[in-house]
């Protein structure tokens, strides 16, 4: 589910983690989006490229949820209230 207003990724390498984030019900909380009311991001931004979301899960996150994310080639940031799901395969960016 995506929160008013977010603009989910169109980059090919996120479709993984809609659909993830889709069976486990979370709300994408922020895309290739970025203001004042949702918090900007770093300049060099792995959103701003189309290959981070934001998402804030259904429940508590389990272990199975952030494994998938990984599986299949995701980093996986535990921001406190959210996580941070981002394709980085040279593990350049955050």
């Amino acid at each position: 589910m995506l929160k008013k207003g977010v603009k989910y990724p169109k980059n090919v390498y996120m479709y993984p983690a809609r659909i993830i984030s889709d069976h486990f019900n979370d709300v994408v909380t922020s895309g290739s989006e970025g203001n004042k009311k949702d918090g900007v991001h770093r300049p060099n931004s792995l959103h701003y490229d189309g290959l981070a979301i934001d998402i804030r899960p259904d429940k508590q996150w389990p272990e199975e949820q952030i494994e998938d994310y990984v599986m299949v080639g995701y980093n996986v940031l535990n921001e406190g209230d959210h996580l941070h799901v981002s394709f980085d395969p040279e593990g350049l960016r955050k």
